[in-house]
């Protein structure tokens, strides 16, 4: 099986059984070539017969079979795929949509609580994939120097970019994302299929950037070490000046039990303000609901027909990898499992306005209620959104309708603009430039219905704060490489690479000298969906 490269496969140190390398890889090959032969076998079974769910097409049918018992493949031979070692270095390279940055990791009075464990430490640097959008850097590139930017321009390395979250009066807002995989699976590289939920979400402009977290996995790194590393991205930009009413903590299924904790250590120890939202897409929240008494009493999920696997064994490795050496009765902390039996009473108090997405057809659907119920209880500005028939975190399942994914979109669009209202931006309709319009799966426009936050708006002309600020230093006209992180270059694909803590003093110029803002409308280029 070929992996881009920066990511590879490997088989995890904790196994559920003891067997030779090479006979892991036979079992692994064996039942993945039994499942493609399978294939025409179901495709008629499925195109006479019934369907799991009379709504999913045949396409979708045949994919969630295959790819459930390819997931139950690599549970059984403990088989991790598409990882990559969080501590190294990527091939910068290799990177044509992202830049690569470390941020310092937690220590000294950050380090408290529930991230101050014996076990596990934090790491000096969490390394983060940045996704930035780049019409700005474009304009302003084409302003200063009347033409159009080039990746090679030796004089697009001479600008320093601010960005408009940091203190202007426009509304762009700053991303954390927080990638599924159950804590073994998947990157926050762009290479990792987890990667199409920051991309796609950066094509509505609402993201000045989304900073893709390389958290620590399992089994090597148990509780809390991914939480470290979240959080420490998390302090980072609120100390760097990031307004941290205009940071959303994203996670979709084991990415989203991080995003609650980290609310969570931020209500619990009040050392840097609460995110201006979170956005839970399928968040694993309860870890505890299949084992409420021990590890060896086991409770399935429902809706078998979602890709995910259940078995026992594995399942009871994943808990024992996540728990470390802490007792079982830890697996009921909220920190853990924040939706075990809805939590005490005020367990939610204070926690972010939420957006919380789900399918009525994944394993995962009662813990998800009962994570809405307790923050209802708890007075949460909770927003959710139910997709009839979806499966397990569908916005990841690059098969599935894109009717149905698009109109989820459009709801956390709608959410986002609530976001940027609280956060004293502008509404979204009437703020920063044309929206990029989102493309389908063959790359074409999806049409937007009336009054949908995709809709074409226009950017307010007065002030040009929500245009990004670009100054050319006396360092910055002799191609100086910045101070942090090397020379800022635009990729092929338009992203620049200066790291926020890059930026100039506000002080800077938005448009040659003697020029006008008025009528200048910012267009931005949708990327790859």
């Amino acid at each position: 099986m070929s992996l881009p490269e920066d990511l590879n496969m490997a088989a995890l140190p904790r196994q559920p059984y003891n067997s030779p390398r090479l006979m892991k890889w036979f079992y692994c090959t064996h039942r993945v070539g039994s499942s493609l032969a399978l294939l025409p076998y179901w495709a008629i079974k499925y195109a006479l017969g019934k369907r799991p769910r009379p709504s999913w097409s045949l396409k979708e049918t045949l994919l969630i079979d295959f790819t459930r018992r390819v997931s139950a493949i690599c549970d059984q031979a403990g088989v991790q795929h598409a990882v990559r070692d969080p501590t190294k270095e990527p091939n910068r390279d290799g990177l044509k949509e992202t830049r690569f940055e470390w941020v310092p990791g937690i220590s000294g009075e950050t380090c408290c609580g529930v991230l101050d464990d014996e076990e596990v430490k934090p790491l000096e640097k969490v390394g983060t994939f940045i996704w930035e959008r780049a019409e700005d850097v474009r304009a302003d590139y084409s302003m200063l120097n009347g033409k159009t930017p080039h990746a090679d321009d030796e004089a697009m390395s001479s600008l320093s970019f601010q960005p408009s979250i940091a203190g202007g009066e426009g509304g762009d807002l700053v991303g954390i994302y927080l990638h599924g995989g159950g804590y073994t699976h998947f990157s926050a590289h762009e290479h990792a299929q987890t990667s199409i939920i920051p991309r796609r979400l950066m094509q509505y402009d609402y993201f000045a950037a989304i900073h893709a977290v390389e958290y620590r996995m399992l089994p090597d790194s148990p509780f809390p070490a991914a939480v470290q590393d979240a959080v420490a991205v998390y302090v980072h930009l609120v100390r760097s000046g990031v307004p941290a009413n205009k940071i959303v903590v994203i996670g979709d299924s084991a990415g989203g039990n991080i995003a609650l904790a980290v609310a969570r250590w931020v209500r619990d120890h009040r050392q840097v303000p609460a995110p201006g939202g979170l956005l839970l897409l399928s968040p694993w929240c309860d870890p505890s609901r299949c084992f409420p008494d021990c590890l060896h009493s086991y409770v399935p999920r429902p809706n078998p027909e979602d890709y995910l696997a259940d078995a026992p064994a594995a399942r009871r490795l994943l808990v024992t990898s996540l728990l470390g050496n802490k007792p079982h009765e830890y697996l009921s902390s909220p920190y853990l499992s924040p939706a075990s039996s809805f939590g005490p009473h005020g367990s939610f108090d204070e926690f972010p306005p939420t957006f919380i997405h789900y399918g009525d057809a994944e394993r995962l659907i009662d813990e998800i209620e009962a994570l809405v119920c307790g923050m209802k209880r708890d007075r949460v500005d909770v927003d959710v959104e139910k997709t009839p028939d979806a499966v397990h975190d569908v916005l990841m399942v690059r098969f599935w309708n894109e009717n149905v994914r698009t109109h989820i979109y459009r709801r956390i669009c709608g959410w986002l603009d609530g976001v940027v209202k609280r956060a004293g931006g502008p509404p979204a309709r009437s703020r920063a430039g044309s929206r990029a319009s989102p493309t389908d799966s063959s790359g074409g426009p999806v049409t937007s219905t009336s009054g949908s936050p995709s809709s074409s708006r226009k950017r307010a002309p007065s002030g040009g704060s929500n245009l990004r600020r670009a100054s050319l230093t006396a360092a910055a006209a002799e191609a100086k490489p910045n101070s942090i992180g090397g020379e800022t270059k635009l990729r092929p694909n338009g992203t620049h690479s200066a790291p926020y803590g890059d930026t100039l003093s506000p002080g800077v110029v938005s448009v040659p000298e003697g020029g006008s803002q008025e009528g200048i409308e910012e267009v931005s280029g949708a990327q790859r969906g």
